[in-house]
């Protein structure tokens, strides 16, 4: 079976972190006997207003003169360039990536089945458009749906979709719930489940005996959205009320990095957070195998892979109330960590993590590792999503 995956997540050179759930998954349904070519439309900001025919008939020529030149072309995974006007929305984003992936496959053809497209808008949408009658999966991950369903346009787009993709999945309950909030139970009756892999081959479990909790780790971006302040701030006070050993580890980089750095030296923990900026998954373990706990307190998270990665690794893991915590590895809170409400502060999240740290015999990590190997193994994966695309062919 050939599939092409089209999605806006993959990683690369500048970003080695973008879309890996993405790329284990493709690596899922290979090893099942899958040939996967991989399409990334990646945006390119442009100023207000229409991209100027010019800058269209540029990249055609150039395309006509020398495809590589324009798409970067590596192994089986093709960078599609998509210049989108600045404040033109999810219906920009769209159209921007319905015209550069329509101009890639002029010069540079697929050959697929079907169609695996990661997020409804903008990418589903998209695909859509240049090729409106072909087999199509859509899988849902985006934290950032509210967004597009207040654009009235971006809104139908998206529901047009839906209707019209052959099968439409989401990774976890919480995203299901969404747009069953949005659009009835009717039209979402076809929208199945499957999760993202989170592959533990790499991932080396540890049991801690009795965890320390002096020292923090956080996986992700350094945005708001993601908690980073909630997070320096819990430390501090964790280190200032309870353990002035402790130390936190950032693995990842973001637009708030320097605030990261400035904090921890104004509260006098400089030396105690070491940022060490984003890293390749297949380091992520040795990151793992050093820490005592893995603190994620982002408000809202679809599915959340650093979670169950640490799990995985037999490290307790404290997160909020967020939509993805609850959903994909709640039911084993009480043997694998504590999740917090959203509204806790500071004070009070460093005050739990001190009392987790006092009650070590309600954590039982093999608990935790054997529901990640179970749910989440790209055989269970890939089997699924192989069962959808043949289901998908045979209609």
């Amino acid at each position: 079976m050939r599939v092409d995956v089209v999605t806006p997540w993959y990683p690369n050179r500048h970003s080695p972190y973008s879309g890996t759930f993405v790329e284990k998954t493709i690596a899922a349904v290979q090893e099942i006997g899958a040939t996967v070519e991989v399409e990334v439309p990646t945006i390119y900001p442009a100023p207000t207003g229409p991209v100027p025919v010019i800058v269209k008939e540029a990249m055609e020529q150039l395309a006509g003169a020398d495809p590589e030149a324009l798409f970067e072309v590596v192994g089986n995974t093709t960078w599609i360039p998509s210049p989108v006007p600045s404040l033109s929305g999810p219906m920009g984003r769209a159209r921007a990536f319905a015209e550069s992936l329509a101009l890639k496959r002029q010069f540079l053809p697929t050959s697929s089945d079907i169609t695996h497209a990661h997020l409804g808008m903008p990418t589903g949408w998209a695909v859509r458009q240049v090729v409106p009658h072909s087999p199509l999966v859509v899988t849902e991950h985006q934290s950032t749906l509210s967004d597009v369903f207040r654009d009235e346009l971006a809104r139908a787009a998206y529901l047009e979709t839906l209707r019209s993709a052959n099968a439409f999945i989401c990774v976890s309950d919480f995203l299901l719930d969404q747009l069953r909030a949005e659009f009835g139970d009717e039209t979402v009756a076809k929208v199945e489940i499957v999760p993202n892999v989170v592959d533990t081959t790499n991932i080396q479990f540890r049991h801690r005996g009795t965890p320390e909790f002096e020292s923090w780790i956080y996986i992700g971006g350094l945005t708001e959205k993601k908690g980073v302040i909630k997070l320096l701030k819990s430390f501090w006070e964790y280190n200032r009320q309870f353990a002035p050993r402790s130390t936190l580890t950032i693995v990842g980089d973001g637009p708030l990095r320097t605030w990261v750095e400035k904090f921890a030296y104004s509260k006098g923990v400089g030396d105690s957070v070491d940022l060490v900026g984003p890293q390749p998954h297949s380091r992520i373990n040795e990151y793992l195998q050093s820490a005592d706990v893995l603190v994620h307190l982002s408000e809202f998270e679809t599915f959340g892979i650093s979670s169950l990665e640490a799990i995985a690794a037999g490290l307790p893991v404290v997160a909020l109330r967020n939509g993805g915590a609850e959903s994909t590895w709640g039911d084993v809170e009480k043997s694998s960590g504590m999740i917090l409400g959203k509204d806790v502060d500071p004070g009070a999240i460093a005050t739990e993590i001190a009392r987790l740290r006092s009650e070590p015999s309600r954590l039982d990590p093999l608990v935790g590792r054997a529901m990640v190997e179970k749910r989440y193994s790209p055989q269970s994966v890939g089997t699924a999503l192989m069962t959808i695309y043949e289901r998908c062919l045979a209609a």
